[in-house]
């Protein structure tokens, strides 16, 4: 495995100016995935312009922590001195993609269901994502894992609009959510919001400006950078005219009270 060419383990110039690949570790323990691992690393070999085996090999075993480096050094070095850089990542990806890790995966992907604040586009993004991990081709697998994960409501209204095809599914889920959840509007300085020339939000939901801007249903967070925190003055120090009023004790009435 000795190299016959610098590393690359910084950006080249034919990259994009200030853009580095990202690299994981990975340690071979449960919860982790190859695949990701994988995936992330041949980006960085394309991206940083690697193409000696010897540096794809150097740069895999870097990115190799505690279980999954002593099985590549300990196993496949071993036993496969002259090994190569795909062949040492499928002698990986079999050794850590194991068909209960699938199994696994088939499992949740059976009882993955429409989140409360999530668009069906979404839900159904997150389902091929999942049958991917899986090992699921069948379209008609997830097809039939959206029809039955969609909210209640949701699905309801799909049943009652007479949707037949998936394509129907999906549209009537849509449609029903663009007119019952619409989409949140979340800015600083958002131009759907009226301002006044000092650029701070008119109204906070104070009733002021009402009539001129009327409300609306919409998911819309109002944010002002520049509101800062209310003074808080004890009740009991209050003059009836709005003025501080310090009290000093009469020690003369407090014996008259008590007598």
């Amino acid at each position: 495995m000795a190299t016959t060419e610098p590393i690359a383990l910084v950006q080249n110039s034919n990259q994009i100016q200030g853009y580095r690949p990202k690299l994981i570790e990975f340690y071979g323990y449960e919860g982790e995935d190859f695949r990701h691992f994988q995936e992330l690393l041949d980006s960085y070999l394309v991206l940083s312009n690697t193409h000696s085996d010897n540096c794809k090999l150097a740069i895999l075993k870097s990115q190799l922590r505690r279980a999954a480096k002593v099985y590549f050094e300990k196993t496949i070095i071993k036993d496969r001195p002259q090994v190569t850089y795909d062949e040492a990542m499928e002698l990986l990806k079999s050794h850590y993609i194991t068909p209960e890790l699938i199994q696994n995966y088939e499992l949740e992907f059976n009882d993955m269901i429409q989140g409360e604040q999530e668009h069906p586009q979404i839900f159904l993004s997150r389902l091929r994502e999942a049958a991917d991990l899986a090992n699921i081709t069948s379209e008609a697998v997830i097809e039939s894992r959206f029809r039955a994960g969609l909210l209640r409501d949701t699905k309801q209204f799909c049943i009652q609009s007479s949707a037949r095809t998936f394509q129907d599914w999906l549209n009537h889920a849509e449609g029903w959510w663009n007119a019952n959840r619409a989409r949140k509007i979340a800015m600083v300085d958002s131009p759907f919001i009226p301002r006044n020339v000092n650029n701070v939000l008119i109204y906070h939901d104070d009733g002021v400006y009402h009539q001129r801007y009327p409300s609306n249903d919409h998911n819309i967070e109002l944010i002002d950078a520049n509101e800062g925190p209310a003074q808080v003055i004890p009740i009991t120090n209050l003059h009836p005219y709005g003025m501080v009023n310090t009290v000093i004790p009469n020690p003369q009435i407090e014996q008259w009270n008590i007598s």
